[in-house]
């Protein structure tokens, strides 16, 4: 799925988080044109 910008995705950010995470499970992932793809791994600084 792409997505232009997370705020037109979902006007509350716990509602992306969790239909992000329900995409994720379904094997879907997901790319927000100014952040990047978004994954379901961890990632460390």
């Amino acid at each position: 799925m792409i997505v232009t910008k997370l705020d037109r995705f979902a006007w509350i950010t716990t509602d992306g988080i969790n239909t992000i995470k329900s995409l994720f499970e379904k094997g879907i992932k997901v790319h927000v044109l100014n952040m990047g793809l978004v994954e379901d791994t961890p990632t460390t600084c």
